[in-house]
């Protein structure tokens, strides 16, 4: 919400510039979002086992027991796991935009309400 308060009131040809911190943006990185998984429960979109194709930076994304979907990053590849953080890639940074507004228009009912982001949001909160 920050982001859309900055621009708030601006028009077409209004220009910008702005700070976000951590906390308005991605929000702060959470330890509990760094964990160790086994190898042996990485399994591909093919089926096959796919944990010993993994190393350290390598992007992934993670399924909840939902089905929810969220990408993560390899931190780290040990004997039989792997170290993953599955924070934002931005979470913990100040954030620094400049720019002008092109066009303004009416946000989608879809834009305005996303169960998935809100409960995701929640999660992370509670760690």
């Amino acid at each position: 919400p920050a982001f859309e308060e900055k621009l708030l009131g601006l028009g077409p040809g209004s220009k910008f510039e702005f700070t976000l911190q951590p906390e308005e943006a991605y929000g702060i990185s959470h330890p509990g979002n760094i964990v160790e998984i086994p190898i042996s429960k990485f399994i591909g979109i093919d089926g096959q086992a796919a944990g010993n194709k993994l190393d350290k930076g390598d992007p992934i994304v993670l399924t909840d027991d939902e089905g929810y979907t969220f990408n993560a990053v390899v931190l780290e590849r040990k004997e039989n796991t792997l170290r993953i953080d599955g924070n934002h890639a931005m979470a913990g940074k100040t954030l620094y935009f400049k720019g002008s507004v092109l066009a303004v228009r009416e946000s989608t009912l879809e834009e305005k309400i996303s169960p998935y982001r809100a409960r995701r949001s929640e999660k992370l909160m509670n760690n």
